[in-house]
């Protein structure tokens, strides 16, 4: 079996190593070091006052920074931690004042104004600083998460992504889960990602300690530090300044802990046990009463760690109070948590070929309602099948292999036939190890440095209730940043960060590597990559092919992915200069991204199974008789390299004391991926070149014509072929505060931000011949007759039947890909991959305008608004070589576009096309929203937050397409456009921290009725849109939606059913008698919204102080305390038979899901000192 190569091999990776020593050397502590405070001195009549000197003094590290106001009155202290901070002002002449506990957030510009009494330097006055700090500097929408809140709010999984949805217009991500953003590759919960204000996950930003965090491939961090280990983070949504670039979606910045002269420490553990949980919903639902009542699936968990912190000390040889400091956490994961599935593994009389039951009307699951009879037939003749029951000489010996070998049987039977039949708690064992360290160091009051070294080595199994389909997964990721800070004069002051994030997977199944095993011994047909030679899959690709169509799952869980090695290198330069009333900075980053990548989308190949061979799925697959084929791609590795380049001005320019105008201008250039070895191809149409060497010439073929070609013409050119061109941005932002008075500000501000489209878009063409490239082959059928018989409801219904047309290969699992003498004059159509040279990645205009107000009791509140336009959104059309509906089921005959030619093969000649995956750049996205912010720091024991968003985001395009990988139809975005996926309209977020009074009673009272405290987190929203589709009726190789007849909305929807399917009626090309029908359906995209999400996370506290330094906590949390179900998408329409027209599938419109868990309480145990 491949193993993921834990250490650095790699030469990029060598040289990284290396270069550690010069960073670590010369880099510093500023977490994320865009903080700063910043104001004015005047004196009582409103005189500024300059040449006053400012001491700034961290709080915690004892460090002290002095400067001078400038002609202007004003001061700024860049470049700074996040804590706590005491600023002096002295001048002679006047009171010295101090103003102590200034709380600096991550990325905060803090303005401290001072007005200064005329007295002497020995007069002090000394206040503490106002906790409710309005954003008067900038017009940067989003919001910090305080460490209070980090430490103490109930996360499910003490994963930050459950923090991060606390900020207006953010929410969970698709890629780690829509519900709870505990989803997630390669491991499960240990991934961030969120949507912002209508940008997807997609287009997110995540820096730790100012160095990128994401895997390049997908956009997601792969893993997340350790809650303790955080000292706060914040998230951006709109307006962020011109600083910040290669990313129009959420701007995460999360700042880790630092030493302080202090020892610090936090030793805890958190347990799981499903003995006090809630039973899954639908673990024993609707489970036949003969049957003893399944128990409670099991969930184990134990995160235990310690995080400490504190200055480094030698005994006899070296202080470093005031001057070095350190940092380390570890954080352990251990999950033995079961998952409910349900699954249809037919019924035994199915699986010997006796069908003889669905000659009648059968009950529809969930329903009081009968389908109509299903009839099968020989599609040889096109004759019924007598008694429906398949004579046992026709049952192909390799279905009844894989029927025998990898598909359990049944575990009870429902009155319906067709509904499920096996419920279990299936293992999902998770192992997660996440460390970080840091060391922090003052050479002098001109040059700081620091680096931080994370790493999480993870593993997990995922288990399916078909128990011959596990999947294994490993994951490594290791993250370093530094910095260094050198500051020339209080006037001029030089940042420079260098980092890298390395993120390796490994994907595997009992297959992969098992030399035992082989796939010919299958007996379904020999798998070939047909491509490179017509050679066998190798023990790392074979495996399981997936057999689609069917009532269970087949078929390697895996999905394609094999392993990643993925290292983005970055080092960026930021120089801060201070000018009067201006505060300009300039900078610049680079990224250089490498992968290695061994991957495919269909790597063992792939069967479908229809009705239109036999009248039912499930007897075509008994029979032998798929209705498509796909042989393997294989798993090609592809070397992907990108360069990326930002460079920024920007400038905060104090037009009064109460107006501020922040504008820049960012550049950004993308350069255009390439794969490092040469193994990319497109392609590539005449007359389509858009200027880039080697595209648009197509392929000459006798008589004149041209046709398209692949380009480039052979493999091996490292680099020297692009699949498009580099990209510039020039995004300039704008941003305007006025402050009327001290408890108000309003903010306006816009900004043009450029959205990269990620490498996973771009790893697929290496899957191109000659090294790759699945053929596809459909079989063909005709309708031969046209039957009558009595339906579910009494009346005459006609069931048509269908034989193969005279004259087509038939495809079967003897030679499901058509390779036998018989047949080998046939085509071999080739999927092929597109992408015009005139791509572009994707940008986006973001404006937004509120107002903030200092409310009583600390609090404030944020009243905006938010819209934004994007434009070049990207989709992938899998679909876009598609015919037009037809009753002619022959689907390749009738694409578009039939023949190509490829210069590295010229021994095949002109070759037929297959479909044709375009990546697509022309979609628009649309957002508007309304955002409420009210917040409480934590004081006097209390800190609490509401959030609420009334928005809307639509569009065609969502960066992996709205449909899947399709459109409707390709040749109609409009037709397609609808509210993305991840749109809510209503999202409200509430959050405390209280603790309880009686903190401060005295003896031993104190110990029962002092140090308890209660937290929560309050969810409500509505839910997300969902598509209603009917599968493949129309002839054209991809599903489609069906008509709308009705209502399909409910006044009042349940869980049993959701949406009124009778409101639909099917559209088909295969009903002879009903050709008005065959065309595309009339229902819209994402219409119907599924159900919302009420939710309480609630925690209860009890501290136990000793010894004035030292704490013991104990905690009970409760996920989901109030145990109501959040559920998922309901299930949508089908029919039993190509005849159909009305929906009487099984189970339609009803929930037979959860998005998040019922209640699970979790114990925890903390020493703090």
């Amino acid at each position: 079996m491949v193993e993921i190569e834990w250490a650095m091999e790699a030469p990029m990776r060598t040289v990284l190593c290396r270069s550690l020593l010069v960073p670590l050397a010369a880099a510093y502590s500023f977490a994320q070091s865009g903080q700063s405070i910043q104001g004015l001195v005047e004196d009582a009549t409103g005189a500024v006052v300059s040449g006053a000197r400012v001491t700034m003094t961290n709080m915690g590290t004892g460090v002290s920074q002095t400067v001078q106001t400038n002609e202007a009155g004003l001061y700024n202290f860049p470049l700074i931690l996040v804590g706590n901070y005491e600023v002096k002002v002295e001048m002679q002449g006047f009171k010295t004042e101090t103003v102590r506990n200034i709380r600096v957030e991550t990325a905060a510009q803090v303005r401290q104004d001072f007005k200064l009494e005329v007295g002497t330097l020995a007069e002090a006055v000394e206040v503490s600083a106002n906790t409710v700090q309005l954003n008067t500097e900038n017009a940067t929408v989003g919001g910090v998460i305080e460490n209070k809140r980090i430490i103490d709010l109930p996360i499910n999984g003490r994963n930050m992504v459950g923090l991060a949805v606390l900020v207006p217009g953010v929410q969970f991500g698709s890629r780690t889960g829509l519900g709870d953003g505990m989803g997630g590759f390669p491991i499960p919960g240990s991934g961030f990602s969120v949507s912002a204000n209508g940008q997807r996950e997609t287009y997110q930003v995540v820096s730790l300690d100012g160095v990128d965090a994401k895997d390049p491939r997908i956009n997601i961090t792969n893993f997340v530090p350790s809650i303790e280990a955080i000292e706060e983070f914040k998230i951006q949504t709109n307006a962020f300044t011109a600083e910040f670039g290669f990313g129009g979606g959420a701007n995460v910045q999360i700042t880790m802990k630092s030493g302080t002269n202090a020892l610090h420490g936090t030793f805890f553990e958190f347990l799981r046990n499903n003995i006090f949980d809630a039973e899954h919903y639908f673990l024993n639902f609707e489970r036949p009463a003969n049957l003893e009542r399944l128990k409670q699936n099991t969930l184990r968990r134990n995160q235990f760690g310690f995080v400490m912190s504190g200055p480094v000390t030698i005994p006899r040889l070296y202080d470093g109070r005031n001057r070095t400091f350190w940092a380390f956490n570890m954080e352990h994961r251990l999950d033995r948590v079961e998952a409910v599935q349900n699954a249809n593994f037919v019924i035994d009389s199915f699986r010997r070929g006796d069908f003889s039951e669905i000659l009648r009307p059968t009950p529809i699951g969930g329903t009081t309602q009968f389908r109509n009879p299903t009839i099968l037939f020989d599609a040889y003749t096109g004759m019924p099948i007598p008694n429906n029951i398949l004579p046992a000489s026709r049952l192909h010996p390799g279905a009844l292999n894989i029927l025998n070998t990898y598909v359990p049987r049944p575990q009870f039977r429902q009155p319906d036939p067709f509904d499920f039949n096996a419920t279990a708690s299936v293992p999902q064992p998770v192992n997660a190890h996440t460390y970080f360290t840091r060391i922090d160091h003052n050479f002098s009051a001109s040059d700081r440095v620091f680096g931080r070294l994370a790493w999480d080595r993870s593993n997990l199994t995922r288990n399916n209730i078909n128990p011959n389909l596990p999947v294994f997964v490993k994951s490594a990721v290791t993250n370093l940043a530094t910095q260094w800070i050198h500051t020339f004069s209080p006037s001029m002051i030089n940042e420079l960060r260098f980092g890298f994030n390395i993120s390796d997977d490994l994907t595997s199944n009992p297959r992969t590597d098992n030399t035992s095993f082989d796939m010919d011994a299958l007996g379904i047909g020999q798998f070939r990559v047909f491509s490179d030679g017509n050679r066998k899959l190798t023990p790392r690709e074979h495996g399981l092919p997936r057999l689609n169509g069917l009532p269970f799952p087949v078929g390697e869980n895996t999905n394609g992915n094999g392993y990643d090695n993925m290292d983005t290198v970055q080092i960026g330069n930021h120089l801060s200069l201070f000018r009067g009333k201006h505060n300009i900075k300039v900078g610049g980053e680079l990224y250089y991204i490498t992968m290695e990548r061994g991957a495919a989308n269909v790597e063992e190949g792939a069967l479908a199974f229809s009705g239109n061979e036999s009248g039912y799925s499930f007897a075509s697959f008994l029979l032998g008789l798929p209705s498509s084929s796909t042989s393997p791609e294989g798993l090609p590795l592809t070397f992907p390299r990108e360069t990326r380049v930002g460079g920024y001005f920007h400038d905060d320019w104090k037009v009064t004391p109460r107006i501020t105008v922040s504008g820049g201008l960012r550049w950004d250039y993308i350069g255009a991926p390439y794969d490092a070895k040469g193994l990319w191809r497109t392609l590539d149409f005449p007359g389509d070149g858009a200027g880039i060497s080697g595209r648009g010439a197509g392929y000459q073929i006798p008589g004149g014509a041209r046709i398209p070609a692949i380009a480039p013409a052979a493999l091996g050119s490292a680099g020297a072929f692009a699949l498009f061109p580099t990209q510039n941005f020039f995004m300039p932002r704008l941003g305007i505060t006025y402050r009327p008075a001290d408890k108000w500000v309003f903010r306006v501000g816009a900004g043009q931000f450029d959205n990269i489209n990620h490498l996973n878009t771009w790893t697929i063409f290496n899957l191109m011949p000659p090294k790759s490239g699945s053929l596809v082959f459909n079989s063909v059928t005709d309708v031969a007759q046209t039957i009558n018989v009595i339906g579910g409801t009494g009346q005459t219904v006609p069931i048509q039947l269908r034989r193969f047309r005279p004259g087509q290969p038939i495809l079967t699992l003897n030679d499901p890909f058509l390779q036998a003498a018989g047949v080998a004059a046939a085509p071999r159509p080739v999927a092929l991959l597109y992408v015009p040279p005139d791509y572009k990645h994707g940008d986006v205009w973001k404006w937004s305008f509120d107002i903030q107000r200092e409310l009583p009791f600390n609090a404030s509140l944020t009243v905006g608004y938010v819209g934004s336009k994007g434009t070049h959104v990207g989709n992938s059309i899998g679909n876009y070589n598609q015919p037009s509906p037809s009753p002619d089921t022959n689907i390749q005959a009738r694409r578009p576009y039939q023949r190509f030619y490829d210069p590295a093969t010229p021994n095949l000649g002109v070759q037929t096309i297959s479909t044709i995956r375009y990546i697509d750049s022309y979609g628009e996205s649309f957002h508007h929203g309304l955002q409420v912010k009210l917040d409480r720091r934590f004081m006097r024991g209390l800190a609490g937050g509401l959030s609420y968003t009334f928005s809307k985001t639509h569009g065609d395009g969502e960066s992996g397409g709205n449909e899947g990988v399709s459109f409707q139809d390709p040749l109609d975005r409009r037709g397609s456009r609808g509210r993305f996926r991840f749109d809510q309209t209503h999202n409200m977020v509430a959050n405390f921290v209280w603790e309880l009074p009686g903190q401060n009673i005295k003896g031993p009272a104190r110990h029962f009725i002092g140090g308890w405290q209660s937290n929560g987190i309050l969810s409500i929203r509505t839910g997300f849109p969902f598509n209603v589709n009917q599968g493949g009726d129309i002839n054209t190789g991809g599903t489609v939606r069906p008509d709308l007849v009705g209502n399909p909305r409910l006044s009042n929807p349940t869980r049993a059913q959701w949406f009124n399917p009778q409101a639909f009626s099917r559209v088909t090309c295969n009903i002879p008698t009903r050709q008005d029908l065959c065309r595309f359906g009339s229902f819209g995209y994402n219409v119907l919204t599924g159900p919302g999400q009420r939710n309480l996370d609630f925690s209860l506290f009890k501290n136990f102080p000793f010894k004035e330094r030292f704490n013991v906590q104990f905690r009970w949390e409760a996920i989901n305390s109030t145990n109501t179900p959040y559920f998922g998408e309901p299930g949508g329409i089908s029919f039993t038979n190509v005849n159909q027209i009305t929906p009487d599938g099984t189970r339609m419109g009803e929930i037979r899901s959860l998005r998040n868990p019922m209640r699970i309480m979790q114990w925890g145990l903390k020493l703090m000192f």
